[in-house]
């Protein structure tokens, strides 16, 4: 109860949390795997997700990360998050990875190039945009 009624007002993300999941709820086709689930992680504070086989640990953070789409509710984040495996496609160039993921992302397509560039010219990285991933050092 008292997890529920901390995250349960209309901010978000307060100045101590790094974490918030609110009403999160996720359907695979029509099962659901996650109901209206509530939870937050303070700066600092250790924070571990345990639960049975199929209980959805790897699906509450495949969408903390980004990963998948909830059906409903929110999560916000002010995390890092280091994959083990590498997300990049080699047979793409840093220019089509950028704008996979910006279009994964959600950003308006109109916005898309613009942002790429930008970014990509704030990080020095432009010089690179055309070149395939998988020849990057």
């Amino acid at each position: 109860m008292r997890e529920a009624e901390s995250i349960s007002s209309e901010n978000l993300l307060r100045s101590n949390e790094c974490l918030m999941v609110r009403e999160v709820t996720k359907y695979f086709r029509r099962k659901c795997v996650l109901d209206n689930l509530m939870f937050s992680v303070s700066r600092g504070e250790t924070f571990g997700l345990v639960g049975r086989k199929d209980a959805g640990k790897t699906t509450i953070m495949d969408i903390i990360t980004g990963d998948l789409l909830m059906s409903r509710g929110q999560a916000e984040r002010k995390i890092g998050f280091c994959p083990e495996i590498s997300a990049l496609l080699g047979f793409l160039t840093g220019e089509e990875t950028l704008l996979l993921f910006a279009n994964m992302r959600g950003i308006p397509q109109p916005q898309i190039l613009n942002c790429v560039y930008h970014l990509s010219k704030l990080l020095d990285l432009d010089h690179v945009l055309k070149q395939m991933v998988k020849d990057y050092k």
